[in-house]
């Protein structure tokens, strides 16, 4: 299994169109290089798909995303969100989402979106089930409050059950130790439930790999960093038959 990791893409409103399709081209010229021979079976953004949770902004990442996923022959129902504090509707806390709600809807044309890839094994035939979950650790941040991030109360029901016969990939924006409600957290990745994590929001110089209880957790790098030093990039994560993880950076 190969997912094309993208994080914190930020596309804004206050960009002129003529430079973001500058940037985006690029990008497609660097995934094209660097995945040549690789073929990518699901995308995953792990938030900040916008600067200020505006419906053109939410546009514009939909339209380049489908873009990056006909050069990678990748269907949009194989592509996977999970919200970040960029993406809020206020400025303050307690935002609705409601923005970003609508544009799932629109991406996929309907309101209703199975997370489930089937994978067949080249070598054994064996098919196997991949479960992508997304959760808001974003209901208590904002642009005005980055970093409050909590798992939310009702996470571990919608986890209990989906790692029944599959492999959990779990989407979420904030990086593992900036959760308030640690305990939360450390339920979720030691109880099995959860194979791999997904983050974005620190905007490391490097993608961050390491292990937390059961699962494995992932930092990538941001598509469009907050400060001009940092180096920008997109990880190709290969889940391998003994569930080992192995990560291609591409530098963009």
């Amino acid at each position: 299994m190969n997912i094309l990791h993208m994080t914190d893409l930020h596309f804004s409103r206050d960009t002129a169109e003529n430079e973001i399709r500058e940037k985006w081209n690029h990008i497609e010229e660097r995934l094209k290089e660097a995945l040549r021979d690789k073929k990518v079976d699901t995308i995953a953004v792990t938030g900040d798909i916008t600067c200020h949770g505006d419906l053109c902004e939410f546009r514009q990442a939909k339209r380049f995303l489908l873009e990056i996923a006909g050069l990678l022959s990748v269907k949009r129902e194989k592509i996977f969100f999970c919200p970040g504090n960029h993406d809020a509707d206020t400025d303050g806390k307690g935002s609705s989402f409601y923005h970003y709600q609508s544009f799932l809807n629109e991406f996929y044309g309907k309101s209703d979106y199975d997370y489930l890839v089937k994978k067949k094994d080249k070598k054994t035939g064996e098919k196997r089930k991949y479960r992508f979950a997304s959760i808001n650790t974003c209901t208590e941040t904002s642009l005005q409050f980055f970093d409050e991030a909590v798992i939310p109360d009702k996470a571990f029901l919608q986890l209990d059950g989906l790692g029944d016969n599959n492999y959990v990939v779990l989407l979420m924006h904030h990086q593992p130790e900036v959760i308030k409600n640690q305990d939360c957290f450390m339920r979720i990745v030691n109880s099995g439930m959860v194979k791999l994590i997904l983050s974005g929001h620190l905007h490391s110089t490097q993608t961050r790999m390491y292990r937390a209880g059961e699962a494995v957790i992932v930092n990538g790098m941001a598509v469009t960093p907050h400060l001009p030093w940092i180096p920008a990039g997109i990880q190709l994560i290969h889940i391998k038959r003994n569930d080992n993880i192995k990560i291609m950076e591409i530098k963009i």
